[in-house]
């Protein structure tokens, strides 16, 4: 009997400790601010008793399903996350439990509109190493980061006019094949180092020693001047 309670006892304990660190889990992700283009969300403690969820997209998004809540943005209150197979979602108060997928702790993936929205901190690397870098592709076309002055910078590109380099099919941002952009910055993904600026918070541009890959299109611009520091 004695040895009955026991275990009796450590199964509550464990049971405990697992429903602990499963309330838990949203508290990894208060103050956490997820972003693409035109589009944002971020999960808030506002207090010791209350948080929420908010997001807000462009009214250009496109759902998959027009059967569903297709909301563009809001409030909700009481976010948290539910498993649903083997997968995370994020949730709240009167909100679906199938929209928001987790897929790590800076990446969320909006099901409803396959919108990848991303959290990122600054990389460890500074955009003061690339000001002056020129950089080219085989077929053409540059991509250049420029110091203007002691406050302002921009990033500037154009890819070739060639037939044969497409933008994927998968693409969810603007299909932009020449641009510039103010006030770049090297930002870190999961990893990886991306260039973003004002405007521009996509993950398109992948940042390696030696090039710029362009996620869009899968086009490479090869390190061809690099500034004297």
């Amino acid at each position: 009997m004695k040895k009955f309670k026991i275990i009796i006892c450590l199964f509550c304990s464990l049971f405990l400790i697992s429903c602990s660190k499963e309330s838990s889990k949203i508290e990894n992700f208060y103050g956490k601010k997820y972003s693409a283009v035109g589009s944002s969300l971020c999960i808030m403690k506002k207090s010791k008793s209350y948080s929420c969820l908010q997001f807000n997209f462009l009214n250009s998004v496109k759902f998959k399903d027009k059967d569903k809540v297709n909301l563009h943005g809001g409030f909700f209150d009481y976010p948290k996350i539910v498993k649903k197979g083997n997968k995370n979602f994020l949730t709240a108060k009167d909100f679906p439990d199938d929209r928001f997928e987790i897929v790590s702790k800076d990446l969320i993936v909006d099901r409803y509109t396959g919108i990848e929205l991303s959290s990122y901190e600054k990389s460890d690397e500074k955009i003061e190493s690339l000001y002056g870098n020129i950089y080219e592709g085989a077929k053409g076309g540059r991509f250049s980061i420029v110091k203007k002055t002691n406050d302002y910078s921009l990033m500037a590109f154009h890819l070739p006019d060639d037939k044969n380099i497409k933008f994927k099919e998968n693409v969810l941002g603007k299909k932009i094949s020449a641009s510039y952009y103010d006030n770049p910055k090297l930002v870190t993904v999961e990893g990886k180092n991306f260039l973003m600026a004002d405007n521009f918070e996509e993950k398109r541009f992948e940042v390696f020693e030696d090039r710029i890959v362009d996620n869009f299109t899968g086009y490479e611009f090869g390190i061809k001047k690099v500034s004297k520091k």
